[in-house]
C-alpha cells in the first residue's frame, strides 16, 4: 500500500506546483529582452512625418520609420494601445493614430509624444535581428 501512495503523492505535488505557477507575462518577457539585448534608450527618432506601429501589448509598440525599427515603451500599461484596428475614413487600417501628441511632425520624442494617446516614455533602436526576435515572442 505504501508503494502505491508515493507515486500518487508525487503526482499530486506536481499538479499543485503547475497550478500555482503563473505564466510569464508578455511585459516581463519584453523587459527581459531589453535587458539581455542591452538595448540603450534613444531620446528621439527622426520620422520625417511618416511612421507606422505594430501593437505588441498594452505597454509596448514596435515603431517603423524610414530610419528603421524602434521599440516604444510606456511608463505603465495603456489600454489605448490595444485599439489597434481602427479604420480610416477611406476604409483602410489607419497607420497613424488620430490621437497622437506630436511636439514636432518630423521627430518622435521619447517622454513627450504618444501613440494612441499613450505617451511613449522610452525608445530603443532595433536592428533586423532584434526585430525578428521580438516578433517571434
Amino acid at each position: 500500500m505504501k508503494s502505491e501512495f508515493i507515486p500518487m503523492l508525487i503526482a499530486a505535488t506536481l499538479v499543485a506546483a503547475c497550478a500555482a505557477s503563473e505564466p510569464e507575462k508578455k511585459e516581463d518577457g519584453i523587459a527581459d529582452f531589453i535587458a539581455v539585448a542591452e538595448l540603450t534608450p534613444v531620446t528621439k527618432v527622426r520620422t520625417e512625418g511618416q511612421y507606422s506601429f505594430l501593437y505588441i501589448d498594452e505597454q509596448y509598440v514596435l515603431l517603423k520609420t524610414n530610419r528603421g525599427y524602434f521599440l516604444g515603451q510606456t511608463r505603465k500599461r495603456c489600454p489605448g494601445l490595444a485599439n489597434r484596428n481602427e479604420m480610416s475614413e477611406q476604409g483602410n487600417i489607419a497607420l497613424r493614430p488620430s490621437v497622437d501628441i506630436r511636439t514636432n511632425p518630423k521627430i518622435f520624442w521619447a517622454g513627450q509624444d504618444s501613440v494612441r494617446g499613450c505617451i511613449i516614455d522610452k525608445l530603443y533602436a532595433l536592428d533586423d535581428e532584434r526585430v525578428a526576435e521580438l516578433k517571434a515572442m
